[in-house]
């Protein structure tokens, strides 16, 4: 038998430059890998020195299908996630004071962690360097997202139908993204099946290439999440009800009729009730000037003119742009900022990188590995919390539909169900209870049908014209899908910290988002993955 070292690996997508491997050497499951990386290749090489004239569409359709299918088995990983979290709020688990328990946990504990020891380890003086373009392209992809909400969803557009709570919900909405869960996934199995086949880059290399991008590229998204998407989201202070002061009183229509027949009983006596009526003017008139006037001497010696510097500041601290500022600066600085700043901090001065991260002592690796442990809950949790907010907004919207059904009989039901038009408002009374309707399918259009056209627009220009963006497979298919992801399922935390304001819009936007967005990034995947070969010319 021959000896299984160094048996070349015929990279059949960048023919010019050879790779070969020891498999020997390998672990049991990478020689595996290797292994079909090799018969595929092989297969695909037979495919392409072969004569027949439908070579290539066989080619095409056996690309296709294999992008598709790695595509979408991401997305089910994000499905099952979400319906573990679904299934404890049916099984009565999970009720609307502990999901709002698992929010703060996620805000206080595992963002912090994971912010601080993810960006710890991506971020570094190299890779600023290198990667610029980055946060560059993600601050355009932030800005371009609020425009598009602020303008479509501009509440005079809407004549009276779109509330401000709704409005505030679609701001955030257009404005982030799940910049960090559903890539990792999807990136992550991409990389696993495409790595030796579609791209010549090892596994593992390809995966932690993945993660250092999208821990760049979410840089500023994330702060600005932790800090505008929590001032955007709060809910506008109520105004202290003020007495209103009526100059006319208007008396029912019942005791207006009987005072007209009083007065026309009583015609000898209207001279008297008009003298009576004067008087009583007169009064009022003389004593509104003193009561005036000791409402204004009162008002001038309880809050006398600030004379000195320092009662000037304390006026200036005490008024009302002020406490606006504080409360904003309040919302601001949290612990995910926090940990955002100190992560960036860290990786971008190398001792204490190298002390803190990449190579601590004893006592300070017991502290990294706890960061890292606590970091790593910060999906499963998250997916967790998805899948209960949907499925605690459906509850509502079942049992509101079920209450105005509640005399039919089952015949009746299904005789109304075969009708398309009731089986329609079905669907939208039973789902879309808390948004508008034309607001709700517009906001998904954007976000999962334009955004990712826009995005291949921002790589057309990066690559082809402007030529900035390097051509790597990996960045540029990272980039594409950060384009393309649904919005933020941590919206549903920052409405938690906010005194639940909009969760039942958010929840709802998140349902029709999250039941589309395995589709359309399966087939967006499957198209990006052709642009990347197109763009890196990594298909011969």
């Amino acid at each position: 038998m021959q000896s299984s070292s160094n048996i070349p690996v015929f990279d059949v997508f960048n023919p010019i430059i050879p790779s070969s491997i020891n498999i020997s050497e390998l672990p049991f499951h990478s020689q595996v890998q290797w292994s079909h990386n090799l018969i595929y290749s092989s297969s695909l090489n037979q495919s392409l020195n072969s004569s027949t004239p439908y070579t290539n569409s066989t080619l095409n359709s056996n690309v296709t299908l294999m992008l598709f299918l790695t595509s979408f088995s991401a997305t089910v990983e994000v499905v099952i996630a979400c319906s573990i979290g679904a299934i404890m709020v049916f099984t009565g688990i999970l009720t609307p004071d502990r999901v709002q328990f698992l929010s703060q946990l996620i805000f206080n504990v595992f963002s912090p962690t994971f912010n601080m020891h993810a960006l710890s380890r991506a971020i570094s003086v190299d890779s600023i360097y290198s990667l610029w373009m980055l946060p560059i392209i993600n601050l355009i992809n932030t800005i371009i997202g609020n425009l598009i909400g602020r303008i479509v969803f501009f509440k005079r557009f809407w004549r009276g139908t779109l509330s401000e709570e709704q409005q505030s919900v679609q701001f955030v909405t257009q404005t982030f993204s799940n910049g960090v869960t559903i890539p990792l996934v999807f990136m992550s199995a991409i990389c696993k099946i495409t790595a030796g086949t579609l791209f010549n880059i090892d596994e593992d290399e390809a995966v932690q290439s993945a993660m250092a991008f999208i821990n760049v590229y979410t840089l500023p998204s994330i702060f600005l999440f932790w800090s505008y998407g929590v001032v955007a989201l709060t809910p506008p202070k109520e105004e202290d009800e003020k007495p209103k002061i009526q100059s006319k009183v208007s008396t029912p229509e019942g005791e207006e009729e009987q005072h007209l027949a009083s007065l026309e009983e009583h015609e000898d006596h209207s001279t008297e009730l008009k003298e009576d009526l004067n008087d009583n003017l007169q009064s009022v008139d003389i004593e509104a000037p003193k009561e005036s006037d000791d409402h204004l001497s009162s008002a001038i010696e309880e809050s006398p003119r600030p004379t000195t510097f320092k009662e000037k500041l304390l006026k200036i601290w005490n008024g009302d742009r002020a406490k606006r500022f504080k409360f904003i600066l309040k919302q601001t600085i949290n612990g995910p900022v926090i940990a955002l700043t100190l992560g960036t901090i860290i990786g971008l001065i190398p001792p204490v990188k190298q002390f803190l991260i990449t190579d601590p002592p004893l006592v300070v690796s017991a502290f990294v590995h706890t960061l890292s442990l606590f970091a790593s809950g910060i999906f499963p949790i998250s997916m967790i919390i998805l899948g209960a907010n949907v499925a605690m907004t459906l509850q509502v919207s079942i049992k509101a539909s079920a209450q105005s059904e509640q005399g039919l009989s089952r015949t009746e039901k299904l005789k109304k169900f075969l009708n398309p038009l009731y089986t329609l408002k079905w669907i939208r009374r039973t789902f879309i209870n808390f948004n508008n309707p034309l607001a709700l399918f517009i906001s998904v259009f954007i976000k999962l049908g334009i955004m990712p056209l826009l995005g291949v627009g921002i790589i057309y220009l990066g690559t082809n014209v402007l030529q900035v963006i390097p051509p790597n497979p990996v960045l540029i298919l990272t980039i594409l899908v950060e384009w393309s992801v649904p919005m933020a399922m941590a919206s549903t935390t920052l409405s938690s910290i906010n005194k639940d304001f909009g969760q039942r819009q958010i929840c709802e936007l998140l349902l029709f988002n999250y039941i589309l967005a395995p589709f359309t990034l399966s087939l967006y995947c499957w198209w990006f993955l052709n642009l990347c070969c197109q763009f890196t010319q990594c298909i011969q």
